[in-house]
C-alpha cells in the first residue's frame, strides 16, 4: 500500500500547491497538456479566474460545511460609489477592516442563504450534514503505478462513504446525470475512492 497522510491545509493553500496531482489539475492534464504544463508545471500561463458560479458554489460549501467559518469570514460589503474620491476611500477603510475575510455581494448572500435553507430542509441532505465524520478532508498519496504525488480534498468523509457537495439549475435526475458525465464527477469519484483505499485501506464508495 502507498504511503498517505492528513494535509491540515486552507482550501487556499490546497488549491495553491501544486507539489501533488489534484482531481482538477488531472482533469487539465486530460484536456489539455500543454495547458496542465504551462499553469502547474512553469506557472507561465495564469488559471483562469473564477466564475460566478463557481464563486456561488465555493460560498454554498462553506455555508454547509463550515457555516461558523462562513459567518465569521464571509462579509457583505455596504455600496460605495468607487467612481468617487470619497467612495474609494470608504471602500479601502471597509477593506482594511475585513482584511482577510471574502467579500459576497448582496445578491449572491441572499442566493447562498436560500440554497442552504433549501438544502436543510431536505431530510437525506440534512441527515448527511449532520453525521459524526470529516469535513473539508484533505490527503495525499503516491500512485503505485506511476509514483506521482496526488491529492485530494473531500468534502464529506464517513466511516462507510465518502460524499460531495454539487451546486446545479438542472434539478432532474436525466439533466443532472448529463452534469455527472459533464464535468467528469464519475471520474473524480473514482479519484477519490482510490486515494481513500490508499490513505485508510477501505472502499468507500462515493
Amino acid at each position: 500500500m502507498s504511503t498517505a497522510e492528513v494535509l491540515t491545509l486552507t482550501n487556499e493553500q490546497y488549491h495553491g500547491d501544486h507539489s501533488a496531482v489534484s482531481n482538477s489539475a488531472k482533469e487539465v492534464f486530460r484536456r489539455d497538456r500543454l495547458t496542465y504544463y504551462c499553469q502547474y508545471v512553469t506557472g507561465s500561463m495564469p488559471k483562469p479566474e473564477q466564475t460566478e458560479s463557481q464563486a456561488l458554489g465555493e460560498f454554498v460549501h462553506m455555508s454547509l460545511l463550515e457555516p461558523e467559518r462562513f459567518v465569521n469570514e464571509v462579509v457583505v460589503p455596504p455600496k460605495f460609489d468607487r467612481r468617487t474620491t470619497v467612495g474609494k476611500q470608504g471602500f479601502a477603510a471597509f477593506a482594511s477592516e475585513n482584511a482577510g475575510k471574502k467579500f459576497i455581494d448582496p445578491e449572491t448572500y441572499a442566493t447562498v442563504k436560500v440554497i442552504r435553507e433549501a438544502a436543510l430542509a431536505n431530510r437525506a441532505i440534512r441527515t448527511l450534514l449532520e453525521r459524526e465524520g470529516e469535513r473539508e478532508h484533505t490527503i495525499s498519496w503516491i500512485c503505485p503505478d506511476t509514483w506521482l504525488p496526488l491529492k485530494s480534498r473531500r468534502d464529506l468523509v464517513f466511516s462507510d462513504l465518502i460524499a460531495d457537495i454539487k451546486t446545479t439549475q438542472e434539478l432532474t435526475q436525466e439533466s443532472f446525470s448529463r452534469s455527472i458525465a459533464r464535468y467528469g464527477y464519475g471520474r473524480q469519484g473514482a479519484f477519490y475512492v482510490n486515494g481513500e483505499w490508499h490513505f485508510s485501506g477501505e472502499f468507500k464508495p462515493f
